[in-house]
């Protein structure tokens, strides 16, 4: 979809992984990456809202580079479905999923104590127009 992780719970970060995001992709014969949607390079953010599976020839090619606004929204669905799926549903992360999404996404977040992913993708966007400077 949209390198590597550096995560400040890297253990937490490969077991959602492994555990979800082939059931909802269905791409068991495919090896996935796990990167920032939001490259680490333009923002240093491990939060679970910034993690995506990838395809590795995908993940080198977009490098550090912003994904355009038009492939996020293109993704958007997908993207939804991996955060509703790999966190939101889950108890052990679904709060930290959240928590994480309002302190780092606070523009369109602040009005809501409990945001649906929806507004959570809306803060995604608004953040990826923010470090439109840095590289896209």
């Amino acid at each position: 979809m949209f390198g590597i992780i550096y995560c400040c719970d890297p253990l937490l970060c490969c077991r959602v992984f492994r555990q979800y995001s082939i059931r909802i992709m269905d791409l068991s014969s495919l090896t996935l990456d796990l990167q920032h949607c939001l490259p680490f390079a333009a923002w240093p953010c491990n939060d679970l809202w910034n993690l995506f599976p990838a395809r590795p020839d995908v993940n080198h090619k977009k490098g550090d580079k912003l994904p355009s606004a038009d492939s996020l929204l293109r993704a958007r669905d997908q993207i939804l479905e991996w955060w509703q799926t790999a966190y939101i549903e889950q108890d052990m992360i679904g709060e930290r999923f959240v928590d994480e999404a309002i302190a780092a996404l606070p523009g369109a977040l602040a009005c809501s104590a409990s945001p649906s992913a929806e507004d959570i993708f809306d803060g995604l966007m608004l953040q990826r127009a923010k470090r439109t400077g840095y590289r896209s």
